[in-house]
């Protein structure tokens, strides 16, 4: 027969929760500190500054961008300054998720439900953060 106090170890290990609190990121050229259900996170930090930058996949030569550098096709297609800000987000409640171009990554998913955020460093132009250089130049 189990003791008391093993027996209520059995009871809560039995009882407790199976998910997992994960750390993700999240960037964006905009600040805010609830992240909307359904938006992208990822577990790798460099990934979240790619995604903060406004660009397109028509932009670019190297879809998705290599070791976090874009080669834009031409100067017109290098978007703007602007900031962006990077956030940690402490969940369990993401689902692993296509991107928004179809491709399949193990690092990115999409969050189930709104999330509070933590801002964990912002900078004043992407194009300090993310090399990037222009094709044929």
């Amino acid at each position: 027969m189990l003791s008391k106090s093993l027996y209520r170890l059995v009871n809560l290990l039995k009882n407790s929760s199976s998910k997992q609190i994960n750390e993700f990121y999240h960037g964006s050229p905009y600040k805010f500190s609830i992240l909307n259900p359904s938006s992208y996170v990822t577990s790798n930090l460099q990934h979240a500054r790619i995604f903060a930058v406004q660009w397109g996949s028509v932009d670019v030569l190297n879809d998705p961008p290599e070791e976090g550098k874009f080669v834009f096709k031409n100067a017109a297609s290098v978007p703007d300054p602007h900031p962006i800000y990077i956030y940690k987000i402490e969940t369990e409640d993401v689902e692993p998720t296509l991107t928004n171009m179809g491709e399949s990554y193990p690092d990115v998913f999409k969050t189930k439900k709104a999330e509070k955020v933590t801002l964990i460093k912002s900078y004043d132009n992407w194009q300090d953060v993310i090399p990037y250089s222009i094709a044929n130049e």
